[in-house]
């Protein structure tokens, strides 16, 4: 639950912890995760969703050379899981994106390569 490592009194002051504070960096990748309009309100006041979203923008502002998302669609809708596949497709995708996922259909949206890990075996698909 992201909601239990809040440490800021706003989403933006939160979402610039890692860089520096910079509110502007902030604001912007609250914008690529659909939060524009959010900055002033406290993290612990926004939806389950909306604290992923937001635990989302804090990585995405740090511009990370790999970027990890482990089942990053669970209890999404399926406008919000578009919203997500759009974003990894769009300036989120331009870095490596590492997916663990179950939602083999969001993977099959977003991914240039799939590894399906079963029981015993593994199947790699390209």
């Amino acid at each position: 639950d992201p909601g239990r490592y809040v440490v800021a009194e706003r989403v933006d002051e939160e979402v610039a912890l890692g860089v520096r504070g910079d509110l502007q960096r902030a604001r912007r990748a609250l914008d690529l995760v659909d939060l524009d309009g959010f900055e002033s309100r406290h993290p612990r006041d926004l939806s389950s969703g909306e604290r992923e979203r937001v635990a989302l923008a804090s990585v995405l502002v740090t511009a990370p050379d790999l970027l990890i998302l482990d089942e990053p669609t669970r209890g999404m809708d399926p406008d919000r899981k578009s919203a997500l596949a759009a974003l990894l497709r769009g300036g989120a995708g331009r870095r490596a994106t590492l997916v663990v996922t179950h939602d083999v259909a969001f993977a099959a949206e977003v991914a240039d390569r799939v590894v399906s890990l079963a029981r015993r075996r593994e199947a790699v698909h390209a």
